[in-house]
C-alpha cells in the first residue's frame, strides 16, 4: 500500500457525503451490528464510487453477501428502499471539500 490511502469509516463518516449516505442507513432501518454497518456504509460507499446509479442487483450482490457466515438467517434488507436512499440527491460520493 505504499503511496496509497485508506479510508475509515470514522474518516469516510467526516465527510458531507459519508454523513448523508450514513444518515440514510440508519433512516431506513438498514442498521445492522457495530461491524456490520460500517462495513455495509463503506460497501456502499465503494459501490458509487465504482457506479453512481447502480441496479438493484449490484446493491444486493455488494451489501448482502449470503456465503458471509454471519449474513444466514437474517432477515434480507428492504433492497428497494435501499437502492432509492442509494439514489437520492445528496447522496453521492465525492471528495471532501477541504
Amino acid at each position: 500500500m505504499a503511496g496509497g490511502a485508506i479510508t475509515t469509516i470514522e474518516g469516510f463518516s467526516g465527510t458531507v457525503w459519508g454523513r448523508a449516505l450514513s444518515a440514510s442507513f440508519l433512516h431506513h432501518g438498514a442498521a445492522q451490528c457495530g461491524i456490520c454497518t460500517p462495513g455495509m456504509v463503506m460497501a456502499a460507499a465503494e459501490l458509487l464510487a465504482q457506479t453512481p446509479a447502480p441496479d438493484e442487483a449490484a446493491v444486493e450482490a455488494r451489501l448482502f453477501a449470503t456465503d458471509v457466515p454471519a449474513a444466514r438467517g437474517r432477515a434480507a434488507p428492504r433492497w428497494a428502499t435501499i437502492h432509492g436512499e442509494l439514489k437520492r440527491k445528496g447522496v453521492t460520493l465525492r471528495p471532501a471539500e477541504s
